[in-house]
């Protein structure tokens, strides 16, 4: 029974150091979801990762904006600094685009300006060691 005056009582020490790094972390994401424009219009798999680090790559994209998600893998290697990272058949239009890397573990972001050609766009990565999620907006 779930439900009503039975429901179970679960407390939750809001002082224990899980819960204090889940709750950073966790608005860490949610400050990342934040910052996209137009989060409906966001398609997963769109794009194409020719060349890129990560085991598991998630990738949503829309006509203004794209979103990667690069994840390690449990016990994978970490990244190598300017490991590139290449995205192709990109829905944008060739041109200046803003990109911002978030490290979510450590909250620690990067901006940079780079350019889309012939539909494809090469980012020098820093390291990571777990993971890394990238946010590039159209100008």
């Amino acid at each position: 029974q779930g439900a009503g005056v039975y429901a179970k009582v679960y407390p939750i020490d809001f002082n224990d150091a899980s819960v204090k790094t889940y709750a950073r972390e966790s608005q860490i994401l949610m400050d990342f979801f934040d910052s996209l424009k137009d989060y409906v219009a966001l398609k997963p798999g769109r794009i194409r990762i020719s060349q890129g680090p990560g085991k598991y790559r998630l990738t949503m994209a829309s006509g203004k904006e794209i979103v990667v998600y690069l994840h390690k893998g449990l016990g994978g290697k970490n990244t190598k600094t300017d490991e590139q990272l290449v995205l192709e058949d990109l829905p944008l239009k060739d041109g200046e685009v803003s990109l911002m890397l978030l490290h979510p573990t450590t909250g620690k972001k990067e901006n940079k300006i780079l350019t889309v050609r012939n539909n494809s766009l090469s980012i020098s990565l820093s390291e990571f060691c777990e993971d890394i999620a990238i946010h590039v907006l159209q100008h």
